[in-house]
């Protein structure tokens, strides 16, 4: 079995005992790093239906990573739209060149090698809700006649390890994002408190002397902090949250 396979067994088991995203990233980091991948980049871009915001999680310079963001590259980069078309790893670099279409998308990849990125190896991963995420790994360290051997060595280890990553890093988001204190105000607190008695909102700006609109805008925010729809499910995920005790 191939050195990088064995590690990747060792990287998995590390993936699912850590207590965190940035033990996962550490993980991460020290695993890309044993095989000889220094400059890395995570991205995960979830739909306009989805309320989940994206992430983000990168080891690239903060120039660069500042400039590509600042002119909205991620919409036009060739390696990113040819990732969206594929299923396994994707090869670039020199002797892969990636498809440009546009002058916008020869610039970027004019820019991207003058910062340093030659080579690489994107993979990837789609979600059952329509997200799409994408680990980008810059292999400029490794010789051009070195590159295919690399590739066709370790893009199983690879893609296993971006797709463990992928799985245990959103658990943790999530258990981390419902462990977030969501900073309820007192005003919203007592509403909940209200409905969760069963007060109607007309009741409830009666009591408070509020008017219903009030009342309403504050059920809204309150589950806007929460990430409900509904007084039913605010309700609930503010008694989850020791707000209203029964």
């Amino acid at each position: 079995m191939h050195e990088f396979l064995v590690d990747t067994s060792e990287f998995l088991a590390l993936l699912e005992s850590a207590e965190n995203t940035k033990m996962c990233q550490s993980h991460l980091k020290a695993h890309l790093g044993r095989a000889g991948v220094s400059r890395f980049t995570y991205v995960r871009m979830n739909p306009p239906s989805m309320n989940e915001r994206s992430y983000f999680y990168s080891t690239f310079p903060d120039e660069w990573l500042t400039h590509y963001v600042s002119n909205d590259y991620i919409f036009s980069d060739p390696l990113v739209n040819k990732a969206r078309q594929e299923v396994f790893p994707v090869q670039w670099g020199p002797h892969h060149p990636l498809p440009v279409e546009s002058r916008k998308q020869e610039a970027i990849v004019a820019e991207s090698a003058h910062a340093g990125n030659v080579r690489g190896i994107a993979i990837p991963i789609r979600g059952f809700r329509g997200e799409f995420a994408m680990m980008s790994l810059i292999l400029s360290e490794i010789p051009e006649e070195d590159f295919d051997r690399f590739y066709a060595e370790a893009r199983h280890g690879l893609l296993l390890s971006t797709l463990y990553f992928h799985h245990e890093l959103w658990k943790r988001v999530t258990h981390e994002k419902l462990n977030a204190d969501p900073g309820l105000t007192a005003r919203q607190v007592e509403i909940l408190r209200h409905a969760a008695a069963g007060k109607t909102a007309w009741e409830i700006s009666v009591i408070l002397s509020l008017s219903e609109d009030g009342v309403r805008y504050h059920f809204k925010e309150a589950g806007a902090r929460l990430g409900t729809y509904g007084i039913t499910a605010t309700v609930a995920k503010a008694i989850a949250y020791g707000y209203i005790s029964l």
